[in-house]
C-alpha cells in the first residue's frame, strides 16, 4: 500500500514538485495514505486479484499430479505433488507394495477365505489397511472401515496386524 501512495504522490506534478527530500516524500505518502486509505486498499486488494489470477493460470496449466499426471486442480497450493488424496495414497502404497503380487496386495473388502491377509495388504475399496473376523466362528476377512465390527463385542474379534 506505500508503494501505491508513493505512486500516487509522485504522478502529480504539483506534489512531485514540492518533495525535495525523503522526509518530505514519506511525510507526503503519509498524508496521502491518511487522506485516501479506503481507495488505496481497494485499488492494492484489485492488483493483488489480478496477480492471484495470472499466477494460478500460468501455474494451473504446467502442474502434474505425480501420480496419473493429470493436471492439478487446485494450483493455490504450490507444494503439493498430487492431484487427490487417492493419488498421494495410490503413489504411497504403491512404492511399498511393489514386490508383492497384485493378487495379494489389494484384497477386496471382504472375502471369505480364512487365511489371513497378508502383512501390508490394503483394501481396494477404500485404502484402509487392517482387517477382522469373527474369533469363533469366522466367516472370512473384512476391511474395519469398510465393514466395521460394530455388531460384535471387542472380545470377539481378531484383527489382523
Amino acid at each position: 500500500m506505500i508503494a501505491s501512495a508513493i505512486q500516487r504522490v509522485l504522478d502529480r506534478p504539483h506534489d512531485r514538485f514540492m518533495i525535495t527530500s525523503l522526509a518530505d516524500l514519506r511525510q507526503a505518502y503519509q498524508a496521502e495514505l491518511a487522506e485516501h486509505w479506503a481507495e488505496i486498499a481497494a485499488q492494492c486488494d484489485r492488483a493483488d486479484g489480478i496477480m492471484h489470477t495470472i499466477m494460478v493460470g500460468m501455474v494451473g496449466k504446467t502442474l502434474r499430479c505425480a501420480a496419473c499426471d493429470c493436471p492439478m486442480p487446485d494450483a493455490q497450493r504450490l507444494n503439493r505433488r498430487y492431484c487427490s488424496p487417492r493419488c498421494r495414497q495410490r503413489a504411497r502404497r504403491g512404492r511399498s507394495m511393489s514386490d508383492r503380487p497384485a493378487s495379494l496386495a489389494h484384497p477386496p473388502p471382504s472375502w471369505a477365505d480364512r487365511g489371513a491377509p497378508p502383512p501390508g495388504a490394503w483394501c481396494r475399496c477404500c485404502w484402509g489397511g487392517r482387517f477382522w473376523t469373527e474369533r469363533v466362528e469366522s466367516q472370512g476377512w473384512r476391511c474395519m472401515q469398510c465393514h466395521p465390527p460394530s455388531h460384535l463385542p471387542p472380545d470377539e474379534v481378531t484383527i489382523a496386524p
